[in-house]
């Protein structure tokens, strides 16, 4: 009788979502500011639901999604998600920036030119694909040459270390930036991106079920989004 009551208990918590897994895909441009946060906020209300973070790339997490061993993903909405049949929610529009190392050369003047842009290389998830487009139209407006890009790699975290090493150049959401910035790792430099990329999202899979666990986590989610809006 008391393991059928325990056993009651927990699913009456697993069923209020107190309880719980939440298994989250988490793509570069939501892995250094809205999740932890997300994360941290989750902890507070639920402590009882166990979070499994997975980062990677639309190409590593949305099949993981479709195929059930993911709940849902946080990050930029794409063309090809709705392709897939993945539900997107558009939780806000983010512009993307271009940040260096605190003493980069370029930010000693706001007078240079091409010439004085293309001696850099440059940090990006890839040689192609939509973030080296958003740089090379940005970097044309200035009459510079395309991106060289010297090391690739979708880590924010080794991305920013790379940068305060080297004098090397990126472009990374602005909200990521701002942390960073604000505890004195990177600065921004004065190079205007024509566009933003597609809003951050939060994506599930349209035939599974929305469990109590996650619910709670995506709650927060919003919640963060709506703090941020605020600020």
């Amino acid at each position: 009788m008391g393991d059928m009551d325990a056993a009651r208990s927990e699913i009456n918590a697993l069923r209020d979502g107190w309880q719980g897994r939440v298994r989250v895909g988490v793509f570069p441009v939501a892995a250094s500011v809205l999740v932890p946060d997300a994360v941290a906020l989750l902890r507070k209300l639920r402590p009882g639901i166990h979070v499994e973070l997975q980062e990677g790339l639309e190409t590593t997490l949305l099949p993981q999604l479709e195929k059930g061993r993911l709940d849902c993903v946080i990050g930029r909405a794409t063309p090809r998600g709705g392709a897939r049949r993945l539900v997107h929610e558009t939780l806000y529009e983010e512009p993307t920036v271009v940040v260096c190392a605190v003493d980069h050369p370029l930010l000693e003047s706001s007078d240079w030119i091409s010439n004085d842009i293309d001696r850099y290389g440059w940090i990006l998830p890839a040689r192609s694909g939509q973030l080296h487009a958003l740089v090379a139209s940005g970097l044309a407006a200035r009459r510079a040459a395309p991106p060289r890009v010297a090391v690739e790699t979708s880590s924010i975290l080794m991305l920013v270390e790379i940068l305060r090493q080297s004098q090397l150049l990126s472009a990374i959401a602005s909200g990521v930036a701002r942390r960073f910035v604000e505890i004195g790792l990177l600065k921004t430099l004065d190079l205007p991106l024509s566009a933003s990329l597609h809003p951050v999202a939060i994506i599930t899979n349209h035939t599974a079920s929305v469990h109590p666990a996650l619910s709670m986590f995506l709650e927060a989610v919003r919640q963060v989004c709506a703090k941020r809006a605020l600020r």
